[in-house]
């Protein structure tokens, strides 16, 4: 098969994903094991903005609670367009501050939310500000044993959430090897 028969999105699919790598460098994202099994559905780009959000926490030390991502860094780390980044983020934040997980813990199921608040730029300027919820805040800072750290990169790179998902869960596995 000749190159002027591959058809046009196999043509775009490496540049975009070679600007993906180009622009998240060496991000990590560090989540609890925990975080990573709860019961929680979130849309490609609410997965997105929150990968991006936690490659920006020191999982280490006392981790930030809120944080701030530009229309401009939601294309420049997903391949988004800069015309359509603006929507989808602000899109993704305001579903992400209603989404919840849960998870069992014994005999009862913990549900909370995982953003307290969002700021939205009135003046288009494209950025969203979104806070942690406090109850979120031991599973993704101050983390001693029970985490995954993989690459922002890799993550960014897969087509949907629910690759995103399995991904992680393989990493997990890869880390604990149970």
């Amino acid at each position: 098969m000749g190159v002027d028969k591959i058809p046009p999105q196999a043509h775009d699919y490496p540049r975009k994903t070679k600007r993906i790598f180009m622009a998240t460098k060496d991000l990590i994202v560090t989540k609890s094991n925990e975080l990573i099994s709860a019961n929680y559905k979130l849309s490609l780009n609410e997965q997105r903005l929150m990968l991006i959000a936690l490659s920006k926490v020191d999982s280490r030390g006392v981790a930030q609670r809120e944080f701030e991502v530009t229309g401009q860094e939601f294309s420049q780390l997903t391949g988004v367009s800069t015309k359509d980044s603006y929507d989808q983020l602000y899109k993704a934040a305001s579903k992400l501050f209603e989404r919840e997980i849960s998870w069992v813990e014994g005999d009862d199921e913990v549900r909370l939310h995982l953003a307290a608040q969002v700021k939205l730029s009135r003046n288009r300027e494209g950025r969203v500000k979104l806070r942690w919820t406090e109850e979120i805040m031991p599973y993704i800072g101050e983390l001693q044993s029970r985490f995954t750290s993989y690459k922002l990169k890799h993550a960014l790179s897969l087509s949907s959430a629910y690759s995103i998902r399995i991904f992680e869960m393989l990493m997990q596995f890869k880390t604990t090897k149970s």
